[in-house]
């Protein structure tokens, strides 16, 4: 029987809309997964950490596999622990532009959350690798969380310091998503998944540039390129198999330039953290 890599997301919609694109490289390459997206709407590293003892259905489950993609609301997370024997485990932070500064204890706290899900993550999956996402900032233009109170009012009331009105600023906010990352993958002795730097390289290759996202300029586009450009990567990681070459290609209109450019982008990204000989 074909061995299928059995992958457990816990996060955001951070790590929800390139799951097509990464079981459709994978399974291009002839490695099979099962992708499970486990997620909460901005889902904080605490928030995920709560719901191992108060498990209430609060999370979107999405299944891709060779059976297709199934969609589940109303999900409680002991309940995706315990759908597999997970060969992968990820963890993630939600982070807004005013990370660290509207709450100067907030880096503390995500360390803090981190560890503790780790720890009982490795316990209860001991032979799972477990990873943590090192997410993108977000696109220049954005002006606040894309809620239908902030769309009717124009993001009137939106705070400064939750917006990204400069190039400085999205720096910024990377840099800030970086180093907490880099602590939290030391504390933990775990690997990270560098989509965030993926995204840096991208914006500034000519062929690319700050157009990842959707129109809400935080979430991964398709024909921007940001849910390929994920997808890259975290083949990449899981594998250690270069996406270069990769044959498969999206339904959606990605030029193919660009979609080279991605490759690319997401390869130097993994060869930053992982080395050079890691993906080939």
């Amino acid at each position: 029987m074909e061995k299928v890599m059995k992958v457990l997301m816990i996060g955001s919609s951070y790590c929800y809309y390139f799951c097509d694109e990464l079981y459709a490289i994978a399974h291009a390459d002839g490695v099979e997964m099962k992708i499970a997206n486990m997620y909460i709407n901005g889902g904080l590293i605490r928030q995920h950490y709560e719901q191992l003892t108060e498990n209430e259905p609060r999370y979107w489950y999405i299944v891709n596999d060779k059976n297709g993609r199934v969609r589940q609301t109303e999900f409680r997370l002991q309940d995706a622990l315990a759908a597999e024997d997970w060969d992968v485990v990820t963890n993630q932070e939600s982070y807004s532009p005013g990370y660290g500064i509207v709450d100067p204890n907030a880096n503390d706290e995500s360390c803090h959350y981190a560890k503790l899900m780790f720890d009982y993550c490795k316990d209860r999956f001991p032979k799972a690798r477990h990873l943590w996402q090192a997410v993108w900032a977000k696109e220049v233009g954005f002006l606040g969380a894309p809620t239908p109170e902030n769309r009717a009012n124009n993001f009137a009331d939106v705070e400064e310091e939750y917006q990204v009105r400069t190039k400085e600023k999205q720096t910024f906010c990377y840099e800030v998503i970086r180093d907490n990352s880099i602590q939290v993958c030391k504390e933990n002795n775990v690997e990270m998944i560098p989509t965030g730097l993926a995204w840096q390289i991208a914006r500034e290759d000519s062929r690319v540039g700050d157009h990842l996202c959707m129109e809400d300029k935080t979430h991964d586009g398709e024909e921007g390129g940001g849910q390929y450009l994920n997808a890259c990567v975290w083949y990449e990681v899981l594998t250690g198999r270069s996406c270069i070459g990769n044959p498969w290609r999206p339904e959606y209109d990605l030029p193919e330039e660009k979609l080279i450019a991605l490759q690319q982008c997401a390869h130097q990204a993994v060869a930053g953290v992982f080395g050079e000989d890691y993906a080939k």
